[in-house]
Formats: C-alpha cells, sequence, structure tokens
C-alpha cells in the first residue's frame, strides 16, 4: 500500500522508490502483485509517466489514511514512553532557509523527542510524504486541515547604482501562478529574461546579471547592494498556508510542531 501511493504521488516507479528509500525493481514487482490480486492494472503507462487507475483511486485514499493513522499511534505511545517520534514537514525554500532553520534551536528544546525532517517542497497537490505541508497557494481538499500562518513580504528590488532597465530575473515556469511572479509580470509587462529555480537564486542572478527582479523583504532587504524599486510603495503580502490530514486531530506531537510553527513562524 505504501509503493502504490509513493507511484501514485511520483508518478514514475523511480520517483517512488527514491521516495521509499527503494529501488524501481521492487517497486515493479509490488505493483504486478497488486495488480493481480486486483484483477486490472492499477496504474497506466502513459507519455507523462504512470496515470492512476480511476478504480482504484478509493484503495490509494486508504492507504494514505491508513499511514497517518499510524504514525499519530506512534506518536500518542512515544509521548507515554518519552520515546522518540518523527515529523517530516514540507516547505519552500525561502521559508526553510529564513524562518524555520534559524529557529530549530528553539524547536528542539521545546521537543527534546522529535526527531524531525525539513525537505524542500514547491509544488504538488496534498500532502504528499509529509506529515505538514506550507504552501503559498491556497488549499482546498477535503481531508486536510488548514490554517494560514501569516504572510511573506515581498517587494521588487535592483541591484544599486543601476538604473531601471528592460529585463528582469524570475523563476521558472512552474512558479508563475504564484502571486510574486504575478506582481513582477504586471510590473514589468514581460517574461523574465532570465528564470532560476529558487527565490535565493533570483538575489545571485540579479546581482550578476544587474538585473531588477522581486525578492521577500526579508532577503532584499537585509542585502546592501540591492535596493527597492519603490521604496515608499506597500509591499506584496503573500499569504502561507500549512495543512495536515485529518486522521491527525489525535496525534499530540503533530499538534505541538503545528503550534510552534504558528506562534514562531514569522515572528522569530
Amino acid at each position: 500500500m505504501r509503493i502504490l501511493a509513493a507511484v501514485a504521488r511520483n508518478g514514475t516507479m523511480s520517483g517512488a522508490a527514491r521516495e521509499l528509500n527503494s529501488n524501481a525493481a521492487t517497486v515493479s514487482r509490488r505493483l504486478d502483485r497488486l495488480t493481480e490480486a486486483f484483477g486490472e492494472p492499477v496504474f497506466y503507462r502513459t507519455s507523462d509517466g504512470w496515470t492512476t487507475n480511476p478504480a482504484i483511486l478509493p484503495l490509494i485514499e486508504a492507504a494514505e489514511r491508513f499511514q497517518q493513522d499510524l504514525q499519530s499511534v506512534v506518536n500518542a505511545r512515544a509521548s507515554h514512553t518519552a520515546g522518540a517520534s518523527s515529523i517530516s514537514v514540507g516547505m519552500p525554500p525561502v521559508i526553510a532557509s529564513n524562518f524555520m532553520l534559524p529557529n530549530l534551536r528553539n524547536l528542539l528544546s521545546a521537543l527534546p523527542n522529535l526527531s524531525l525532517t525539513i525537505d524542500h517542497r514547491v509544488f504538488g497537490e496534498g500532502l504528499g510524504p509529509y506529515d505538514i505541508v506550507m504552501t503559498f497557494l491556497p488549499i482546498d481538499q477535503g481531508r486536510l486541515i488548514a490554517k494560514r500562518l501569516g504572510e511573506l513580504d515581498y517587494a521588487l528590488y535592483r541591484p544599486c547604482g543601476t538604473e531601471t532597465q528592460s529585463g528582469w530575473i524570475g523563476l521558472t515556469e512552474r512558479h508563475d501562478r504564484y502571486p510574486v511572479m504575478q506582481m513582477a509580470r504586471a510590473y514589468f509587462d514581460e517574461p523574465p529574461r532570465v528564470r532560476v529555480d529558487q527565490i535565493a537564486h533570483v538575489r545571485e542572478a540579479m546581482k550578476g546579471a544587474r538585473l531588477n527582479g522581486p525578492l521577500p523583504l526579508v532577503i532584499g532587504d537585509a542585502d546592501d547592494d540591492l535596493e527597492r524599486l519603490d521604496p515608499d510603495g506597500p509591499p506584496l503580502q503573500a499569504p502561507l498556508w500549512l495543512a495536515y490530514h485529518e486522521s491527525r486531530r489525535g496525534d499530540p506531537l503533530l499538534a505541538q510542531v503545528v503550534a510552534w510553527i504558528d506562534r514562531y513562524m514569522f515572528s522569530g
């Protein structure tokens, strides 16, 4: 069931194997057995990867729900026995680097038995392999509990000493639906001349190419080599959302991690 859910999330056997620390051959064998038991293929091969057989969707949902229920039981047990419990969190790199990681000492001190995994997650729907996800896109899935954490402020910047000019640095096309890219596209009225995959790389590309670009205030204002294009203008506020599966309501460790994130994410 874990392999079934992992292939559905990743779209490829190799991706599922990486997530599960296994190999593609093992994943393929398990799916063959499941196909035999189910009486028809659980996935169909397409040019874009593996597409889920619609008839198997309830089984995938049951498998994911079972994984969440199981982790809740494990964490509840560990809270009574002082054993180590694990939580995995997927979040945008800009949130990990500038908010989550600098405050880790506080979290680990508050939860000495916590085993924590923090991973970069920008795209994808639902939880994927994580217990908690953070995203800049609204969450509208019935079995997820969503919470708005606050807003990350963005502005448009340029390297100090340069004149406003044609061409800007942006994120890759997969980011185009995110507020920061929509703001920059509307201001410059043209697509970016250079695209990179992370906000941290936007800053480095701006300085290397001497071009403009959008950055969070926490990055742009802290860099003495950059200045805002409109120092007096209001920043763009991009809402940050947190979500976890509704079956984890009774998980004491997850509740403590969520409460800590909610309290410290933007307050330091």
